[in-house]
């Protein structure tokens, strides 16, 4: 069996290859398309509108404390991305395929301005819409994410990381379902604190298309937005996770996220990067305050 190697890229690279040795090895649910939708969505509350959007292989569900200080003063619009979470995959680039289902959302379903929320991946989905649609978007909330993913790497670049990127998809399109278990297993403990917790995320990893995990991971190694950030225009709230293992420097953040107009850094030191599931109060906490209407 093929071995890929993995840069040790601290935690927010961490989780992508966690969880690319993960899926590249699964056997789930790889193949044609089944239906054309581009997400699900599940919509509660009432007030001022929120998009939800989760991140790599996750349900919405990630999000349902967090749904649940919000509802009362939100209307909360939870996505599962197609592929993820039991959903069934599209055809397309993944990236391009979400961020424009996405952008066409709020116009036809989300009145007035929406927030959004996102998670790693769905974080490098939030700053890609808001910068391309920033009369579209109210607030944006970015939770453990980083704009150039690849650039957690020393003296990464951009070109280098899309040929990083495409040479890790063809060896990932080769590899077998044997280690699925233990390297997905081996890997959540860094991800997420609780065993509980852990085991949840792992049913969402175990849903998800193969196929489509394979292709957004790489995308998002590819990926290099940190020149869509000065095009937000709107206030922009980073939750960085703080706890040990591997988080992601202070320092990294403040140099990706260095040309945001309107930015308010929160660090959370005793979360891992699922900051929602780890330290759900504190979260909650944070964005109902940035979230909050001005006195």
């Amino acid at each position: 069996m093929k071995t890929i190697p993995f840069p040790s890229f601290q935690r927010l690279w961490f989780p992508a290859a966690a969880l690319l040795l993960a899926f590249a090895v699964s056997g789930a649910h790889a193949g044609t398309p089944t239906n054309p939708a581009a997400f699900s969505v599940h919509v509660s509350g009432h007030g001022t509108p929120v998009l939800l959007i989760p991140g790599l292989g996750c349900s919405g569900e990630v999000w349902a404390e967090t749904v649940k200080s919000l509802e009362s003063s939100h209307e909360c619009h939870v996505f599962t991305l197609a592929g993820f979470g039991g959903q069934p995959p599209v055809a397309g680039e993944f990236l391009s395929t979400m961020e424009q289902a996405l952008g066409d959302y709020p116009t036809a379903h989300a009145s007035p301005k929406p927030a959004i929320v996102g998670h790693s991946l769905g974080g490098l989905l939030a700053i890609k819409l808001s910068a391309k649609f920033p009369d579209l978007v109210s607030r944006v909330i970015i939770v453990d994410s980083l704009p150039f993913l690849s650039g957690a790497q020393p003296g990464a670049t951009p070109e280098g990381a899309r040929h990083y990127a495409a040479g890790l998809r063809a060896a990932m399109e080769q590899q077998s379902h044997e280690v699925f278990s233990t390297g997905i297993r081996q890997g959540l403990p860094r991800l997420v604190t609780t065993p509980a917790a852990q085991g949840i995320v792992f049913s969402w990893m175990q849903a998800s298309d193969q196929a489509t995990v394979v292709h957004a991971l790489s995308d998002i190694i590819a990926t290099d937005a940190r020149a869509d950030i000065s095009h937000i225009t709107c206030p922009v709230l980073l939750v960085e996770a703080g706890a040990d293992p591997g988080a992601v420097p202070v320092e990294l953040f403040a140099q990706q996220y260095s040309s945001a107009r309107l930015l308010t850094r929160v660090r959370i030191s005793d979360a891992q990067h699922f900051v929602m599931l780890d330290q759900p109060a504190r979260f909650t906490n944070e964005l109902n305050t940035f979230l909050a209407p001005a006195p």
